[in-house]
């Protein structure tokens, strides 16, 4: 049992100083600690490696953080996805969420109006993003969940329908994918 504690000690320690790295400001560290946390992490490294994802710019480390995120194998990974998804902490970043979600093969099945919400207020990419998502859902779906979602798609629709709005093709690509949920 002490043998066990003990390790158990090691281990939080070992993540807790990972997480720390995540934040360094090193390129060099950041990325040694982003190749650690495939073989130390757990579901508490998904937020800090979406803060370490936002925060970083273009380049190797944001490539290399959002390759382990687009692969996760955390059950809990999802809802965590979904929070940040919903939340305000990563605004601007809601295409790479859903991203994440769908290449994680998560099925965000009781949410389909978040997805739907943020895919028609986002840019083209993440209309994209959302769309792609909800296509890869088996169902069954949440009803009310796809009622809501309805609702927003149709007024999306019929507020935009004599507008060159950039995402009013796939806000129709997703009301059919909804339309199928419903029969």
């Amino acid at each position: 049992y002490l043998c066990a504690m003990a390790d158990q000690k090691a281990v939080n320690k070992t993540r807790e100083k990972i997480k720390k790295d995540l934040f360094s400001g090193d390129d060099k560290v950041v990325l040694a600690a982003v190749k650690k946390t495939s073989k130390n992490g757990d579901a508490s490294f998904i937020h800090p490696l979406l803060i370490a994802y936002r925060d970083a710019g273009e380049g190797k480390i944001r490539d290399e953080i959002g390759k382990m995120l687009r692969e996760l194998k955390i059950s809990e990974g999802e809802d965590i996805l979904l929070e940040a998804l919903k939340g305000e902490e990563f605004p601007g970043m809601e295409g790479d969420l859903m991203s994440f979600i769908w290449n994680s093969g998560f099925q965000t099945v009781d949410d389909l109006e978040v997805i739907v919400d943020k895919s028609l207020k986002g840019d083209y990419m993440c209309a994209v993003e959302g769309l792609t998502l909800l296509e890869s859902l088996g169902g069954p779906v949440n009803e009310e969940s796809l009622h809501q979602a309805l609702i927003d798609v149709r007024t999306f629709l019929m507020e935009h329908k004599d507008t060159d709005h950039q995402n009013f093709p796939i806000a129709l690509g997703i009301y059919e994918v909804l339309s199928k949920f419903e029969e």
